[in-house]
């Protein structure tokens, strides 16, 4: 809306529904992958400096796998970050959609994180009426 304007509210939780990092302050303006990009846990995960769990194997018997987000399409592929497949090339084969599925559902946890949040803190939901 005109003569609105927006501060993106960016985070990362774990699968228990805490938040792990927060970032307060970008311009609604921008892109989430460029906002992540240039934020400082973007720049601490790109020098490497971010201290995140050693790699672990996901049971007893399994390869040792590194530990990653999970991020939508807006944010960039890296070593750290899982996203979709591009929708736009629109041939995804049945184990890409699988998996775009699959990573859809892990998705699921932070957005049921600010659900939560809103849900226990009503303002947060509403759309400022001041003009």
């Amino acid at each position: 809306m005109l003569g609105q304007h927006s501060i993106v509210l960016m985070t990362i939780c774990d699968a228990d529904y805490c938040f792990t990092l927060i970032d307060i302050g970008a311009s609604g303006r921008q892109s989430d992958g460029g906002i992540f990009k240039s934020s400082i846990m973007g720049e601490m995960l790109e020098e490497k400096i971010l201290l995140l769990p050693q790699r672990s194997a996901l049971n007893n018997v399994g390869p040792t796998l590194p530990y990653v987000f999970v991020g939508e399409e807006a944010f960039q592929l890296s070593t750290y970050m899982l996203r979709p497949f591009p929708r736009s090339r629109g041939n995804l084969t049945r184990e890409k959609c699988v998996f775009d599925y699959r990573l859809s559902r892990a998705r699921r946890v932070i957005e049921n994180v600010f659900d939560i949040l809103v849900a226990k803190w009503c303002i947060l939901g509403k759309q400022s009426m001041h003009r």
